[in-house]
C-alpha cells in the first residue's frame, strides 16, 4: 500500500456517507450469502438482495468519489473498499502522515541537489575566474609602469625647459647683438643659439 493509498483509505473512514454505505452493502452480502445455501439465484428473496446490492453500490461509489474527488478514478482501483472497517484508524492516519513526510523530504532534497550543483558550477569556473583576475592585475600593472615612465619624461622635459629660462634671465643678450644684425658666421652661431630664447 502506497501513502496515496493510506490517505485515500483514511479519508474514506472518517466519510459519514461513505461508512453507512458500506455498513448496508456488507449486511446486504451477509444476508445474500445465507439465502443462497438454500434457495436458488432465480428466487425472489435473492434477485432482490441483488438488486439492493446493486443499488448499494452505485451509492457507495459516489460517496468514494464525493470524499476523494478527482483522485477518486486512479486509487478506487487499488483500494480494498471492504476492507475499510477492519483497519486501524490510528495506523492508517500514521502511515499517510509518514507518505506526506516522505514526499515533503523528496522536494526538499531536491531542491538542495540543485542548490549543490550551483555551486558546483561555481566552484568550477573559479579557476577561470582567478586567471582573469591575474590577467587584469598584469594589464594594470603594466598601464602604471607605462603612466611612471611617461610621468618622469615629462618632468624631465619640463626641468630642462625651466633650466634652460634660468640661463636666459641669468645671463641675457648684449644689447649690441639686439640692436645689431650680425653677419652669419660660423663662430658666432654658438652664441646666436645660446640667447635663441631671446
Amino acid at each position: 500500500m502506497t501513502w496515496q493509498e493510506a490517505s485515500a483509505i483514511s479519508a474514506l473512514s472518517e466519510s459519514v456517507g461513505v461508512q453507512s454505505a458500506l455498513e448496508q452493502l456488507q449486511s446486504v452480502k451477509i444476508k445474500l450469502a445465507k439465502q443462497r445455501h438454500y434457495l436458488s439465484n432465480q428466487a425472489p428473496q435473492v434477485i432482490a438482495l441483488q438488486e439492493e446490492e446493486a443499488d448499494l453500490n452505485q451509492l457507495l461509489n459516489e460517496q468514494i468519489a464525493s470524499t476523494l474527488g478527482s483522485s477518486s478514478p486512479n486509487v478506487l482501483g487499488k483500494v480494498n473498499i471492504l476492507s475499510l472497517g477492519e483497519l486501524k484508524q490510528a495506523q492508517i492516519a500514521e502511515f499517510a502522515d509518514l507518505g506526506l513526510q516522505k514526499e515533503g523530504l523528496d522536494k526538499e532534497i531536491t531542491a538542495l541537489t540543485n542548490t549543490k550543483d550551483s555551486y558546483q558550477q561555481k566552484s568550477d569556473a573559479l579557476p577561470r575566474l582567478q586567471e582573469q583576475q591575474r590577467e587584469l592585475e598584469r594589464k594594470v600593472e603594466v598601464a602604471q609602469s607605462t603612466f611612471q615612465t611617461l610621468l618622469k619624461k615629462s618632468q624631465d622635459a619640463g626641468i630642462i625647459e625651466q633650466q634652460k629660462l634660468v640661463m636666459c634671465v641669468e645671463f641675457p643678450m648684449p644689447k649690441f647683438l639686439k640692436n645689431r644684425s650680425l653677419p652669419a658666421k660660423k663662430s658666432l652661431l654658438p652664441v646666436l643659439e645660446y640667447w635663441e630664447c631671446f
